[in-house]
């Protein structure tokens, strides 16, 4: 009687009840040695499930950490392998430089060699554009402060809208086609009309225009106002085209 009674105190009588009415199990009374038994070894079944879950449990967080791992090797690897190559994405551009969008100055943010964190990159190329080396490629200055600014590599060309090469203020930069592009540079040495487009042709005036590497003749006229009109118009006709 000892003996169930001290088996019984591990249980609560409501406890007992419940998993009796649960199952189906005859008797109320929370000595009865048969009931504590059933109670004992549901507990004891509900114990082992607990502790598969557990085990369960510990085997997921385990492979996820050794995914997790496996995962951080193979992105140092891709890293490696992209500044080997030179490759510049948007991560990558932001992670090496800052951008100040109203000076247009690009700066390190990281020291490598020679190059200290903090230095400007002031390196001009022999077309006049600023350029800076990441890995074994060299990339345009504009081009890195539009992937920093914005967010996303631009997919055509980056035209400086006063001209000024080197002046990458972020109002000063604007994303066109290659046609817009050729629109907006300076005149040939060979101009002699002083205006894009425009040209001489005996007592007579001509004007054209390129659209993706091709000349489209505008017309020619008794006097030069007139071929700078039909430029300008060809410019706003296929400038919407290019758009």
């Amino acid at each position: 009687m000892t003996e169930d009674k001290d088996r019984a105190e591990f249980y609560t009588h409501k406890e007992i009840m419940g998993i009796a009415c649960k199952h189906g199990v005859d008797g109320c009374w929370s000595h009865n040695l048969k009931l504590l038994d059933f109670v004992a070894e549901i507990k004891e079944s509900s114990r082992k499930e607990l502790e598969a879950e557990m085990v369960a449990h510990a085997a997921t967080i385990q492979r996820e950490a050794r995914l997790s791992l496996e995962k951080e090797a193979l992105e140092k690897k891709l890293a490696e392998y992209e500044n080997e190559l030179g490759i510049l994405t948007v991560n990558r551009a932001r992670e090496f430089f800052d951008y100040d969008p109203t000076t247009g100055i690009l700066t390190w943010r990281i020291s490598k060699g020679t190059i200290k964190a903090g230095s400007a990159v002031t390196s001009i190329n022999c077309k006049g554009y600023m350029n800076v080396k990441v890995g074994h490629k060299t990339h345009q200055a504009h081009r890195i402060a539009w992937m920093v600014h914005y967010g996303e590599t631009p997919q055509s060309e980056i035209d400086h809208i006063n001209r000024v090469k080197t002046d990458n203020r972020i109002e000063n930069l604007r994303c066109v086609s290659h046609s817009e592009n050729m629109f907006n540079t300076h005149l040939r040495p060979d101009n002699k009309s002083g205006h894009k487009g425009v040209y001489k042709m005996k007592n007579k005036w001509g004007a054209q225009i390129r659209v993706q590497g091709k000349a489209i003749n505008l017309g020619i006229f008794d006097d030069i106002e007139s071929a700078v009109i039909a430029r300008k118009q060809g410019e706003e006709k296929y400038l919407c085209k290019t758009k």
